[in-house]
């Protein structure tokens, strides 16, 4: 009969020893070395009690235990770290009638339809910034009361991400993900354009109380402005923090007006971004 090395027997185990050695009452390993050794008995003769079967852990290991030790490492965030703040100033040139209709995933020329788009782009390198908690727009920071015209349609991004636009029925029509539509001009290729001047203008967040802006009506001079609540500016900062740059688009949408459509005005804003 075998002995496990770190268990101690049962009384059921303990019970099979006496019926193969009648008379012979033994308790635990040691009355099976007795027996093994060829004695006549162990001298024990108590009742024996239920026992359970335990396990322990040899000696030799015990060493490689170790009470488990917390982590109050506070980690940095917007609420417990200086921030700083960095102003950006964005360019948009005069952009003339530039659509290019049955290219570049544009569609043809069609009255009444989203058939084509002009999209620009500029970048700020945010690679020095560990988190963005904080995001604020100036639209006139010269003090000349800035006014912008454009033609058909209008959206302004960033990192893809909607922050305003001209007609907040076509951004409805992009993929969306929590408070953010991200722009992907297949979403909105042969859209319908509504001419009615009633539909208001797309403000992220807008619909949560998380921000208010002014967008004029197409092909109509008129201010643009965009104010952020603090929690869309930190989830904003969030989404724009895990690339390496922040980039700005200007998106420009036309049907077939091939003399004033994918056009505006100069345009030109400040941005703030406060981070660690």
């Amino acid at each position: 009969m075998n002995v496990m090395h770190g268990t101690l027997l049962s009384a059921q185990r303990i019970s099979i020893v006496n019926h193969l050695f009648p008379g012979k009452r033994c308790l635990g390993v040691a009355g099976l070395l007795l027996l093994a050794a060829g004695s006549g008995g162990c001298g024990i003769q108590n009742e024996i009690r239920d026992m359970e079967e335990i396990t322990y852990t040899p000696k030799d290991h015990a060493d490689e235990l170790s009470p488990l030790e917390d982590d109050h490492t506070v980690q940095p965030n917007c609420e417990n770290m200086e921030q700083t703040p960095h102003t950006y100033r964005i360019e948009f040139d005069d952009l003339a009638p530039s659509c290019e209709w049955s290219m570049a995933g544009n569609l043809r020329p069609e009255d009444g339809i989203l058939t084509a788009r002009t999209h620009e782009e500029r970048s700020i390198d945010i690679q020095q910034f560990n988190q963005i908690c904080g995001i604020s727009f100036d639209f006139d920071p010269d003090k000349t009361g800035q006014s912008i015209v454009y033609d058909d349609e209008l959206l302004l991004l960033v990192n893809d991400v909607v922050l305003m636009a001209s007609d907040q029925s076509q951004v409805a029509e992009l993929h969306q993900e929590d408070l953010f539509h991200f722009f992907n001009w297949e979403d909105l290729a042969g859209f319908p354009i509504d001419w009615n001047s009633s539909i208001p203008p797309y403000c992220i967040g807008e619909t949560s109380g998380l921000s208010s802006c002014m967008v004029p009506d197409q092909q109509r001079k008129g201010e643009v402005s965009l104010e952020l609540a603090p929690t869309l500016m930190e989830q904003l900062g969030e989404h724009i923090i895990e690339e390496d740059e922040m980039t700005f688009g200007m998106v420009t949408i036309g049907d077939n007006d091939m003399e004033n459509d994918c056009s505006h005005s100069p345009f030109h804003f400040e941005v703030t971004v406060h981070a660690f």
